[in-house]
């Protein structure tokens, strides 16, 4: 594992594969977190991407940090047909948002939102109870995930963050933006550590890929 001149973390899937079985935490905190995307071709682009977003949603640039594909260069999911594969040009952005004020007001809005009687009314029937179930499971990190949130105005200037986010006026992103809404940087670490886990569940599976070297094109196959 190491920087390139952008701060780009260089790091290949068997790498990561023998930090996930020897030290999560260490995983997170080294590469996860650390570092210019690999979305972006310079670290300049990705400052002046981060500030847009950060002015935004009204938080502070450094409160903005990258999760999943676009970060590493692979995805880490516990899926087989996907693990270990590189990025794509049409991978999302997920953005982690680390701000507990941000996240508080987000969070009392919600709840609002919830008790409203003509909502309750829905909570427990069809879409109204899946997105209310998805709510409940994101709340277990002190998280929201932007795709699981109500209509409401707050929700609606996040929309228009997303939208500008992933739109020609990004700098140097030019792929579909969403975001996750975190308490604090405890938080999206036990988020990341719960998901680590299922990606080592699955490693134990006998007809699981290994890593390699370099990670798997997506035709299937290793990347030469």
């Amino acid at each position: 594992m190491t920087f390139d001149h952008e701060g780009h973390i260089i790091v290949t899937p068997a790498e990561v594969e023998s930090m996930l079985r020897t030290d999560i935490d260490w995983l997170i905190c080294t590469v996860l977190f650390p570092g210019t995307p690999i979305a972006f071709a310079t670290y300049d682009e990705f400052c002046q991407f981060r500030a847009m977003v950060a002015e935004e949603l009204s938080v502070h640039p450094s409160s903005i940090i990258f999760r999943g594909t676009t970060k590493i260069g692979f995805s880490l999911t516990p899926r087989p047909e996907k693990a270990w594969m590189e990025v794509g040009a049409d991978s999302d952005v997920d953005l982690a948002v680390v701000d507990p004020d941000h996240f508080h007001f987000l969070d009392a809005e919600v709840r609002r939102w919830e008790r409203n009687p003509a909502i309750k009314a829905q909570r427990f029937r069809g879409q109204g109870y899946v997105r209310s179930v998805k709510l409940r499971e994101s709340r277990a990190f002190y998280c929201y995930r932007y795709m699981d949130l109500p209509d409401t105005t707050l929700v609606q200037k996040y929309q228009a963050a997303m939208d500008k986010a992933s739109s020609s006026q990004s700098p140097g992103c030019n792929r579909q933006v969403t975001a996750f809404f975190f308490r604090d940087w405890w938080s999206l670490h036990s988020r990341y550590e719960h998901d680590l886990r299922q990606l080592l569940h699955a490693l134990r599976q006998p007809d699981f890929p290994a890593a390699d070297r370099q990670p798997r094109a997506r035709n299937g196959s290793a990347m030469p």
